[in-house]
């Protein structure tokens, strides 16, 4: 299955982009947080960024999310291949879409999930940041699963209208 077109859009763009830039986030608190031990041993003073290490780690939960999204529209998860090796000429698009409704059973399971732990978390704040509420974590599952139920739905409706087209195509005598 072809993933190219869901991947080629404008705003499938704009995602890369903010997970790019969320993933810069990261090595920056990174650095952040072992200058702010370093430095102050070295210049006789106090500096502590102890928010660092939280909010890396909350954009860490962001850009794998995200990122499982990212995969999964342009097809590069991994795939075990046993079952669909095996499978005839005829019945390869039937199988796929099969797959892609599974996939898009389990991803509404987690966003309607996940949509309840946003709801009931938003309140709490973190620990060292009290304005980055529990709830955000939540709502990065909930926007990664979104992506993929999309992503599942666009891609059994592909394979079922390729199944439909072959399915009418006279074979050639």
């Amino acid at each position: 299955m072809d993933h190219t077109k869901l991947s080629e859009g404008r705003p499938f763009r704009l995602f890369e982009a903010i997970s790019v830039f969320a993933f810069l986030l990261i090595i920056a608190l990174a650095v952040l947080q072992v200058l702010s031990r370093f430095l102050p041993d070295q210049l006789g003073g106090s500096l502590s960024f102890i928010w660092t290490a939280e909010l890396a780690t909350n954009m860490f939960i962001f850009v794998i999310f995200v990122g499982s999204a990212a995969t999964q529209i342009r097809g590069e998860h991994i795939k075990i291949t046993i079952v669909s090796d095996r499978i005839t000429e005829r019945v390869p698009y039937l199988y796929e879409v099969l797959i892609h409704l599974f996939g898009l059973v389990f991803a509404g399971v987690v966003v309607s999930a996940a949509y309840a732990q946003t709801r009931a978390a938003w309140g709490s704040g973190g620990l060292a940041i009290q304005w980055f509420h529990s709830g955000y974590l939540y709502a990065f599952i909930l926007m990664g699963f979104s992506l993929i139920a999309i992503s599942e739905a666009a891609l059994a409706a592909r394979n079922l209208a390729e199944w439909r087209a072959e399915r009418n195509r006279i074979p050639d005598n």
